[in-house]
């Protein structure tokens, strides 16, 4: 049985992606991001970032759930790169998918942030001018995210427009090869 990586941009939908999937294929998620603020909390003095380190511990922790549980497992995290799914994780044993931003300008991406944000958002807590800044950063990321996915086999989904539709489509392209 094979396990669903979802990587990607903060904000582009792969928590929504893991939760749909959840419905549909009755699966177990690991959230990387809650993950390392967990870790972070419970040991502040490893000062946990962004690092190999971090990646290793989610594929080890990929690997244990998968062994041990009788339910698929996705895995859903910004911090794992495409680059990172190559040197570490076994490509056989997952679907992996990238989602980004890069066909929409960064303000109206951060138009539909303010508007789509629901309480549980962090980023309901930030400025419009914080969250322009983010979205800059997010979609200069996703291209570089798509150019390594490219480079590395792995299936990229740009997320900018019809995001309910674009999710309906990545739902059918991993039952696919579930």
């Amino acid at each position: 049985m094979k396990s669903i990586i979802i990587i990607g941009e903060p904000r582009c939908g792969k928590t929504t992606l893991a939760n749909k999937l959840y419905d549909r294929l009755n699966c177990q998620i690991i959230h990387g991001d809650c993950e390392k603020i967990s870790l972070s909390l419970a040991f502040p003095e490893l000062n946990i970032k962004v690092n190999p380190k971090f990646v290793k511990y989610l594929e080890i922790l990929l690997r244990k759930q998968q062994r041990d549980s009788k339910y698929s497992v996705i895995l859903e995290s910004t911090d794992i790169k495409p680059r990172d799914i190559a040197e570490t994780f076994n490509l056989d044993n997952n679907i992996v998918i990238c989602l980004g931003v890069t066909s929409i300008d960064y303000k109206k991406f951060c138009d539909y942030i303010i508007k789509n944000d629901t309480e549980n958002d962090w980023t309901k807590k930030c400025s419009k001018d914080e969250i322009l800044n983010y979205c800059k950063e997010y979609i200069s990321n996703s291209k570089i995210n798509e150019a390594e996915c490219i480079k590395y086999n792995i299936k990229f989904f740009d997320m900018s427009f019809n995001r309910n539709e674009k999710i309906s489509e990545i739902i059918d392209y991993i039952k696919e090869l579930y």
